[in-house]
């Protein structure tokens, strides 16, 4: 759906999926068993002009997905529990939910020469893990529920400055903060002195939180010293604070020659800071497993490459 009401633009979409492979199959079966998927999408957009220079946006989407988790049948249970040691992998009854939303809003001005923007974003992912209790205590040793949200919200800001028919200016800044929480209930088989699990199931409950802060300041100048021929230099200053403390000065060139319209040419220096994405860290002590079933770097690329209507080459160098 879309459409304009002046001096409203707007856009909006919708889906849904139900299909029998959610998972790759973990067997040679085209179909796998117990597999089942129903999802549903969906995404607006609006922008609104505020006079003649500036314009107000927001994007909004979210997303629900619930999987089954797929079964390999023929399998023996390898552990006991209350009593029972005999259980049909094909029946296993794992599933797996999934929930994401963002919404980001955005304002837009022009000055003179220089354009300006300014977003607010936020984001909330969760994720569900229900195992089959029974099952998975006989086969893996461990049946643990599993859950985990993560909730992410910051502000971008850019600016570009034509500042001569040669030169364009751009700089920039991000700060964002996430804070990813998680709960890990889990039942469990203790070990004997020769690591054998006894028949006589725990449960053992985790909780915990990770919050990481992100800053960062960019700046560059668009340098065009022919029509064929442009450099881009500038750097970066990031600054990480959570589950690491950590920052980076990344200075980043980039050449590029237009010989003709079907070829570009391109050769590039950049150093990348890539902190650990707070979603996919759990504060989990691993400690408080021993003894049971559970127990459990900077980039320089160099790059030059060459690209054209029918062609590509491209190589590669870092450390």
């Amino acid at each position: 759906m879309a459409g304009g009401a002046r001096p409203v633009e707007y856009f909006g979409s919708l889906s849904g999926l139900r299909s029998d492979r959610g998972f790759e199959t973990p067997t040679r079966r085209p179909d796998a068993i117990h597999n089942r998927t129903k999802q549903i999408r969906g995404l607006v957009h609006a922008a609104v002009p505020v006079g003649d220079r500036s314009r107000i946006s927001l994007i909004a989407g979210s997303m629900l997905s619930t999987c089954q988790v797929p079964n390999t049948p023929g399998l023996q249970p390898a552990f006991t529990a209350y009593g029972q040691s005999a259980f049909d992998s094909f029946g296993l009854r794992a599933r797996q939910v999934q929930r994401n939303s963002v919404a980001i809003l955005a304002g837009q001005h022009s000055i003179g020469e220089a354009d300006l923007q300014l977003p607010a974003f936020i984001r909330r992912s969760s994720i569900r893990y229900r195992p089959d209790g029974l099952g998975d205590l006989l086969f893996d040793g461990a049946a643990s529920t599993v859950g985990r949200e993560s909730l992410s919200h910051g502000t971008q800001g850019d600016a570009a400055w034509r500042l001569h028919p040669e030169h364009t200016l751009r700089a920039g800044f991000f700060l964002s903060q996430d804070t990813t929480r998680n709960v890990k209930d889990s039942t469990l088989l203790p070990l004997d002195a020769f690591d054998q699990a006894v028949d006589a199931p725990f449960s053992l409950r985790e909780s915990g939180r990770v919050r990481q802060t992100l800053f960062g300041l960019y700046f560059q100048d668009e340098w065009r010293i022919t029509d064929r021929l442009t450099l881009n230099a500038g750097g970066r200053f990031d600054t990480v604070s959570g589950i690491v403390e950590a920052s980076q000065f990344s200075p980043r060139a980039n050449l590029v020659w237009t010989p003709d319209e079907a070829t570009t040419v391109a050769l590039g220096y950049a150093r990348y800071f890539t902190p650990p994405p707070a979603e996919l860290v759990g504060a989990i002590d691993i400690a408080r497993y021993r003894g049971t079933t559970l127990h459990p770097r900077p980039s320089r690329p160099i790059r030059c490459s060459r690209s054209g209507r029918t062609t590509s080459i491209s190589a590669s160098a870092g450390g």
